[in-house]
This record gives structure tokens, sequence and C-alpha cells, in this order.
């Protein structure tokens, strides 16, 4: 049995509409690509003691951060290559480079909140940064992430089918909670229903939240929208 069920999924997005969390005024209002209800969301579903998140496109940092915050016995696992920039110019930076101020500025934030104590809000000890692209990391070895929070620019169709093909199968127990942001985007929405229809042999979707607008940088609501899925791994037995 899951340990987050839908049950507190709809209850943790109840309370993210209100923007009711752990998170302070100044967490919900941090500068970055996410929002108040956003953040709130995050940090309710990784509220449970002992839930291993994963964060895939951390960007700099406006949502781990906020995930984590205040949940002590959760552990978390970002990955990011900082290869990409919506705010540069050319997107992607030179060969042999990465965006070293979006990296650095992820570093800042997340140094910033370990610093604080009495009570600690983040404790580094529970986090881990993987710096690769996603499709190349070996899942095998990590925890089994009871959330997963997919937010790669750009979102495209091979990126969401590299996550169903590379990552999910390897890196979840047999259920658990997917996000899929920019959902606000109608191509993204199409693009997450193309691929779950192509691993339907292999996961199966147990419940579906979405919360969208018309902008993809909605302050004032999910931001570029989220997509929040419950599912579960089909066994190799029930496949016949």
């Amino acid at each position: 049995m899951s340990k987050i069920t839908e049950e507190f999924v709809k209850a943790c997005l109840e309370l993210a509409d209100n923007e009711k969390s752990k998170l302070t005024e100044l967490e919900r209002e941090m500068m970055g690509d996410c929002s108040a209800k956003l953040r709130c969301l995050l940090n309710n579903l990784c509220s449970k003691d002992n839930t291993n998140y994963l964060e895939i496109g951390l960007y700099r940092g406006s949502s781990f951060v906020p995930a984590l915050f205040g949940n002590a016995k959760t552990k978390a696992i970002g990955i990011d290559n900082w290869m990409f920039d919506r705010k540069e110019i050319n997107k992607i930076p030179p060969k042999g480079y990465i965006w070293d101020n979006v990296k650095s500025g992820f570093e800042d934030v997340v140094n910033k909140y370990s610093r604080i104590e009495n009570p600690t809000v983040i404790d580094k000890n529970n986090i881990k940064i993987i710096e690769k692209d996603f499709t190349e990391v070996n899942y095998v070895p990590l925890p089994k992430f009871d959330v997963i929070n997919f937010d790669v620019l750009p979102m495209t169709f091979d990126a969401l089918d590299a996550l169903f093909e590379k990552v999910l199968p390897k890196a979840t127990p047999p259920q658990f909670v997917l996000l899929v942001n920019q959902y606000s985007n109608e191509q993204v929405a199409k693009f997450v229903d193309n691929v779950l229809h192509r691993y339907k042999d292999s996961f199966t979707v147990d419940f579906k939240y979405q919360k969208v607008s018309a902008s993809t940088a909605d302050s004032f609501n999910y931001f570029s929208g989220v997509g929040v899925f419950g599912i579960s791994k089909i066994k190799k037995e029930e496949k016949k």
C-alpha cells in the first residue's frame, strides 16, 4: 500500500488552494518560476515522515526548497545539469559550459535555508544533488521515490517519454505520485496523455488532478499549471 493515498493528495491540494502549509510568507513569495500554491502543495505532499522526494529540473531552487521546508524526515534528491535557461537569449550555454549563475543561485538558496536553526528547516544531510542529464542517471542504487516533481525545460514529448522509459521503472515503489509541471500548456497535457497511453502496459493511473489556468506563469494559481497523478506499476505477471 502506498504511503501517499489519494485522500492524502486531495487534502494536500485543498490546503494548497488556500495557501496553507508549513511555509511562511517568505517562502510562499520567494523569487523563482513557481507560485505560493504550488510551493504549498509540494510542502504538503512531502510532509509525511520518511517520504522520498525526487525533483527533476531544479533551476534556482524555488520549488525544491519549499518542498523540504520544515519536513525534517523527508529525504530528497535533485537532478539538474543546468544546461537550459529560458531567460537567456540562446537558452543553451556554449559547448563545454553550464549556466553557472543558475547553479550558484540554487546553491545559495539551499545554503541559506540550511543555516537556519532552532528549529532547523532544511537538513543538508537529507539532500543529494546529481549534476547530470536526468536520462543519464543510474537510478537503481537510489531510493524509491514516493513523490516525483518533473519540471524540465523544455517540456517535450521526448523528455516525458524518457521519464517513463528510463526513470519511473527503476526509481519508484509500486505506487507513487507524479507531478508534471507546465500543464497549462495544452500541448504538454497532450504529450502526457500520449505517453501514458504508450506505457499503459507498465503503469496505471489510479487518480488524476490538474490545476491549470490561462497563463503558464500564473503567480496567483499553480504557476505553469500542474498535473498530479497517482500511479501504480503493473506487475509483469499482470501484463499477460
